[in-house]
């Protein structure tokens, strides 16, 4: 199977995780509060009508900024998802600094890279703090993040940092 847009593939079946993503990058780079670049990334990404899919010859396709973006409907549907992890960033995000420090006491949080330590503070406060089936495959959708927007050992420090949370609150795989 040929790969040139994320929208729909089975591997980001649920979004929420990358969306929440964005969302914190944004607050992050911008120096804004989560609801702020929530808010901005609705109206002028998600609400954009550029955001329209539109009909293309799939014989050669150079993937474009809207394959990336959410469709209006797959939005709504996790929008209330996104903003429940959200939330839980924002309250738990002391606690979130303290568990990275636990299980890594010899990086710096600011000295981690963007990427990388938001990217573990989401998987972190999934996995804490939320009601969870499926830890292995929690963890396996936040290794899938790194591996996508992270640098190559990643995806290895958000693998090995989650199991090492998930032995530390005796969560089963």
């Amino acid at each position: 199977m040929k790969k040139t847009s994320r929208r729909g593939s089975r591997l980001y079946k649920n979004r929420k995780r990358e969306w929440a993503f964005w969302v914190v990058i944004a607050a992050e780079i911008n120096s804004i509060s989560l609801l702020e670049a929530f808010e901005s990334i609705e109206t002028n990404i998600i609400n954009s009508p550029e955001n329209e899919p539109k009909k293309r010859d799939n014989s050669y396709h150079v993937p474009q900024m809207e394959d990336y973006l959410p469709s209006l409907k797959s939005w709504n549907k996790k929008r209330k998802e996104v903003l429940d992890l959200l939330q839980i960033f924002e309250e738990k995000r002391t606690n979130l600094d303290e568990e990275i420090l636990k299980i890594s006491p010899s990086w710096r949080i600011d000295r981690m890279p963007l990427i990388d330590r938001n990217i573990l503070r989401l998987g972190i406060a999934e996995l804490v703090f939320t009601e969870h089936e499926d830890t292995k495959m929690l963890i396996y959708g936040y290794i899938e993040l790194a591996k996508f927007y992270g640098e190559r050992r990643t995806r290895n420090f958000i693998n090995g940092n989650l199991d090492q949370i998930r032995r530390n609150y005796d969560f089963s795989l």
